[in-house]
């Protein structure tokens, strides 16, 4: 059982790009925008919406991006052979991370602001 330097890398990397991103996006965006933080037409409603959305996803992210760093370990079972099969795990690894904090985000805005405006 060999180590495989750039895979486990690979995933490291990744995990440390979402918990950056997550670190970031804590200094929420001053306005609705088109281009950063997290965009569905929930959150982009009105600026409550859209600061409590950016909030909420920025700790998802920090949360959810130790999936990443796990398939790091990863990199102590795969031998060379099976590299690509390794780098397909990362990525599930990472669509997982980003799913997930997505989902939770979207429950959140959608439980918070569907219990106000039912008040």
């Amino acid at each position: 059982m060999s180590f495989n330097f750039p895979l486990a890398f690979f995933s490291m990397l990744i995990g440390s790009i979402v918990l950056i991103f997550g670190l970031i996006l804590k200094k929420k965006p001053t306005k609705i925008g088109r281009v950063n933080g997290f965009r569905n037409k929930h959150s982009m409603k009105n600026q409550e919406q859209w600061d409590f959305s950016q909030k909420v996803f920025a700790k998802n992210l920090i949360k959810f991006s130790w999936i990443p760093f796990v398939t790091s370990v990863l990199g102590f079972f795969v031998n060379e052979q099976n590299t690509p099969w390794g780098l397909w795990g990362v990525m599930t690894s990472f669509l997982v991370c980003m799913a997930s904090a997505s989902f939770k985000t979207r429950n959140r805005i959608n439980s918070e602001f569907d219990k106000r405006e039912s008040n």
